[in-house]
């Protein structure tokens, strides 16, 4: 699998020409392909959420969910639905890793790297073969 976040711009990238950034708001997200599994806003207290369960990226497809505060995009979640995915994405290999969990029979890795616009946490847990990263948008 290609890089499919650009580091610079933290922007992601699908295979349709559509990409999700910093400047995505939560109604040109919802117009984007892929099945809405979920969609949340509360204006009041400033809440947007969003989830897709079969976005597409480079022939693969995720669960993505976006979070947005007060109209402004602030995480993106996206779920590997095989962990080996991630762990073969060149990301995964630029991110410093902070931990890995002994307790559990095979180990859980974290890995976190932070960038101008923000920071990517990855997540891997071998036991059941999980992989999810974390993007926050400052």
């Amino acid at each position: 699998m290609k890089q499919f976040i650009n580091l610079e711009s933290g922007e992601i990238y699908f295979g349709n020409q559509e990409f999700i950034g910093l400047k995505s708001t939560f109604d040109q997200v919802k117009k984007m392909n892929g099945t809405i599994d979920h969609s949340f806003e509360n204006l009041e207290m400033g809440i947007q959420n969003l989830s897709f369960f079969d976005k597409e990226i480079e022939g693969n497809f995720y669960q993505i969910s976006l979070h947005f505060s007060f109209r402004k995009l602030r995480m993106i979640c996206v779920n590997f639905r095989d962990g080996q995915q991630l762990l073969e994405t060149e990301l995964w290999q630029n991110l410093k890793q902070l931990k890995t969990n002994k307790h559990t029979k095979k180990g859980d890795v974290s890995k976190a790297k932070k960038f101008d616009w923000g920071k990517i946490q990855a997540f891997y847990t071998a036991k059941i073969n999980f992989g999810q990263y974390h993007i926050s948008y400052k």
